[in-house]
C-alpha cells in the first residue's frame, strides 16, 4: 500500500571506510526500534562529493500489518540513530571540528546547513538579522551572507541586517548539482587525450532550437534526489564532452560506454493531428467537432477522432484553443502557429530525446560483418580532432578489413552503396547460417 524512501548522507561520509555496513547497522537499529523485521533495499553512491545511500523500506510489518512509523521518528529518530553510528565509527566530533566544517560551508556554492538556518530565522519577509545568531556562530553566518551577496542571493539592508533572495534555495541547489555534474564529467574524460568541456557542456533542454549532438557514450546513470533522472555524458565529434538529461529511462539504462548516440531537443513542429484539425476547421468556418471530422473523413474511427479531441483539450488547458458548450471547438486562423507555440513551450520543459545510432563501439565496428554506423558517414574534409579523429582512424581500419574480405578492391576506395549492399547480403547469409545451425 505504501513504502518509505529516504537518503542517508553522513557529513563525514568520505572518511568512513564503507557505507554499506553502516546502512545495514542503521536498518537493524530501526528494526529494533519498530519491533519488526523490515523488507528493504538500498544503493550506495560514491559518484558525488558526498557519498550517500538511497533506502527504500516496504510499508509492511513481518506479521502482514501495515508498517507505520511515527512522524517524529521519521523526522528525528532515524537521524539520531545514524549520528550515533557515525560517532561510534569516527569518534565524537570536537567543537573545533564542528566550527571548521561550518567555516568551510561559508564559501560553498551549494545549499548548506548555514543556509537552512538563515532561511528558518528569516521568516516570511526573508529578512535575517545577525542578532539572531549566537556569539559562537555570528562570524560564520556573516561570512556566509557575504558569499550569498557575491552570488546575488542576499542584499545587505543595513548593519547586521540582510534581505535573502526568493530564489536563494533553488539557485543554491542548482549550483550544487552543477558542481556534481562537472565532477562527473572530469571523471568521464580522465585519460582521454585532447578532450575538454566548456561553459556549454551541459546541454540546455530548454532551448528548442538547439542542434542535435552525436557522440560516443562516456558515462551514463541516474541523478537527482530521487535518483530518477537519467543522464548521459557524450564524447562529442568536436572533441568536447557534453552532459545531458534524457527522456527515456529504459533506453538510458541500456547504454554502455562506446555506444554511438544522438541527442536532440524535442520536436517543436505541429503534430500530424494539428494539421488534420486545421483542415477540418478551415472547411467549416474555423470550427472543429467530432461530427465535422467524421463528415470530412468517414473512414476515421472513433478512437482516432477522440485522439484529436484530447489534443485540443491539451491546448485548451494551456490557453491555445477554446471549447464551446455545444462540444464544438473554435479553432480560427493561425491554429498551426498556436500549436507550434504550444510545442515550443512543452519542449522547453522536456528532457532531450535520445537515439541509439550504434550499439557497437568503434573498435567492434571495424571488423563487423554487415553495415555499421561508420560505413554510412562521410569522410571529414579537414583535420579531425577528438572523437572525430578516432572515427577517421576506425574508417581506415574498416576499409582495410573490407578489402580483406573482398567487399572493396582498394583500401582508398569509399564505402559506397554497392559495398553496403554486399555487406547486407553477407550479414543475412551469416544470420541464416547461424539460425540453421541452431
Amino acid at each position: 500500500r505504501h513504502h518509505f524512501r529516504f537518503i542517508v548522507s553522513p557529513e563525514d561520509g568520505p572518511e568512513m571506510a564503507d557505507l554499506k555496513p553502516f546502512v545495514r547497522d542503521l536498518v537493524g537499529q530501526m528494526e529494533e526500534d519498530l519491533g519488526t523485521r523490515l523488507d528493504w533495499v538500498a544503493a550506495v553512491h560514491d559518484d558525488t562529493a558526498h557519498p550517500h545511500a538511497h533506502i527504500v523500506i516496504r510499508g509492511r510489518r513481518d506479521d502482514g500489518r501495515d508498517l507505520v512509523m511515527p512522524r517524529a521518528y521519521i523526522a528525528h529518530g532515524i537521524r539520531d540513530r545514524a549520528e550515533a553510528l557515525v560517532t561510534l565509527e569516527l569518534g565524537p566530533e570536537t567543537l573545533l571540528e564542528a566550527q571548521r566544517k561550518l567555516a568551510r560551508e561559508a564559501g560553498a556554492h551549494r545549499l548548506t546547513r548555514l543556509d537552512r538556518f538563515l532561511l528558518r530565522q528569516a521568516g516570511p519577509d526573508r529578512t535575517f538579522a545577525l542578532a539572531a545568531s549566537g556569539p559562537r556562530y555570528r562570524a560564520v553566518h556573516a561570512a556566509r551572507l557575504k558569499t550569498l551577496g557575491r552570488l546575488g542571493l542576499a542584499e545587505k539592508q543595513r548593519a547586521g541586517v540582510w534581505q535573502l533572495s526568493d530564489r536563494m534555495e533553488q539557485t543554491l541547489r542548482d549550483l550544487g548539482e552543477r558542481g556534481d555534474i562537472i565532477r562527473a564529467m572530469n571523471r568521464a574524460i580522465a585519460g582521454r587525450e585532447g578532450r575538454r568541456f566548456d561553459a556549454d557542456a551541459i546541454l540546455d533542454r530548454g532551448d528548442p532550437d538547439g542542434r542535435p549532438v552525436t557522440g560516443a557514450v562516456l558515462a551514463s546513470g541516474m541523478r537527482g534526489e530521487g535518483h530518477d533522472r537519467p543522464y548521459v555524458i557524450l564524447d562529442g565529434m568536436d572533441g568536447r564532452a557534453v552532459y545531458a538529461e534524457v527522456a527515456d529511462t529504459q533506453l538510458a539504462s541500456d547504454l554502455a560506454p562506446g555506444m554511438i548516440v544522438t541527442l536532440a531537443p524535442a520536436s517543436t513542429a505541429p503534430r500530424p493531428a494539428d494539421h488534420v484539425i486545421a483542415q477540418v476547421a478551415d472547411a467549416n468556418g474555423g470550427v472543429y467537432s467530432a461530427g465535422l471530422h467524421q463528415q470530412a473523413d468517414p473512414a476515421a474511427s472513433p478512437a482516432f477522432i477522440t485522439a484529436h479531441i484530447r489534443r485540443l483539450e491539451a491546448l485548451r488547458r494551456a490557453g491555445y484553443a477554446a471549447r464551446s458548450p455545444d462540444a464544438t471547438w473554435t479553432v480560427g486562423a493561425g491554429y498551426l502557429e498556436r500549436a507550434q507555440a504550444y510545442q515550443r513551450a512543452m519542449a522547453s520543459r522536456q528532457p532531450l530525446m535520445m537515439q541509439i545510432d550504434s550499439r557497437l563501439d568503434l573498435n567492434a565496428q571495424t571488423r563487423a560483418i554487415g553495415v555499421t554506423w561508420i560505413d554510412q558517414g562521410e569522410q571529414a574534409s579537414g583535420p579531425a580532432y577528438g572523437f572525430a579523429g578516432e572515427i577517421e582512424a576506425a574508417r581506415r581500419i574498416r576499409r582495410a578489413f573490407l578489402v580483406e574480405i573482398g567487399v572493396l578492391s582498394d583500401a582508398g576506395q569509399a564505402i559506397g552503396n554497392a559495398a553496403r549492399s554486399k555487406l547486407r547480403e553477407m550479414d543475412l547469409d551469416a544470420a541464416g547460417a547461424a539460425l540453421a545451425q541452431q
